[in-house]
């Protein structure tokens, strides 16, 4: 949290748009009494000198930040591509579309980033809070891409309202709850999980169920309200909701 604080801060000193790799890196060197700069040190790295060879690299150029629920939409043809790729893919996702279902598209973008999201918080199984995560994350990353939602990803969106999911508003909660909860500690071990995140039973059969539903033509918002009706959805949004008014 705090390597991200101040490698905000640093990006606004300099006017930047976007936080990139270039000042997370600086932010992750700043300090000599942190887990990176000791891992430098076990490696034999001079912290000097790659700080020098840091300050010489290049902001982040690109024009949007990085936003993977984006590429997944691009990928099932919910948001225009260059020309090349729209017409390698076409074949593609019109089968897709016609055996899975038109919102086939929206619920696999959904699974990715409830996958990411599980990836974010260091766990190994995809529980419904990264879903409910990843249905509010979606429309976010759009909106800092500048991009303008699919029609049934709009129309998603009250449902969203309703539940008080603002994904802006989740994250700095959950950030606020786990800084309660972080050892002072410079010292701890890092551990990496030993398998990518795979979903939990019940997510799993959740998946199934909705999956058979989109392949009948069942909207995206449907599939979101009949996944938020779920027990396990519903306890999962009372948690990541329990200290809103």
């Amino acid at each position: 949290m705090q390597v991200l604080a101040d490698a905000r801060s640093m990006s606004a000193e300099r006017e930047l748009p976007w936080v990139g790799d270039r000042e997370v890196l600086l932010a992750l060197l700043v300090s000599e009494e942190t887990t990176a700069n000791a891992l430098l040190t076990r490696s034999g790295v001079n912290r000097s000198d790659l700080l020098s060879e840091v300050g010489r690299l290049k902001p982040f150029q690109g024009k949007r930040p990085w936003a993977p629920a984006v590429d997944s939409l691009e990928s099932t043809g919910l948001l225009p591509v260059n020309m090349v790729s729209r017409l390698l893919m076409w074949p593609i996702n019109v089968i897709s579309r016609k055996v899975d279902g038109p919102s086939s598209g929206l619920l696999l973008t959904l699974e990715n980033e409830g996958s990411r999201q599980a990836v974010r918080e260091g766990s190994t199984d995809v529980q419904f809070e990264h879903i409910v995560l990843a249905a509010a994350s979606i429309p976010r990353q759009l909106a800092l891409s500048e991009i303008s939602e699919p029609a049934e990803l709009h129309s998603s969106r009250p449902i969203l309202d309703r539940y008080g999911l603002s994904y802006a508003d989740l994250i700095s909660r959950l950030v606020g709850r786990a800084g309660s909860l972080l050892s002072p500690s410079t010292a701890e071990s890092l551990t990496v999980p030993a398998r990518p995140p795979v979903a939990s039973p019940g997510v799993r059969a959740a998946f199934e169920l909705v999956r058979g539903r989109v392949a009948q033509g069942v909207s995206y918002p449907q599939v979101l309200e009949e996944l938020f009706e779920m027990p396990e959805a519903r306890s999962a949004i009372a948690a990541l909701t329990a200290d809103q008014p």
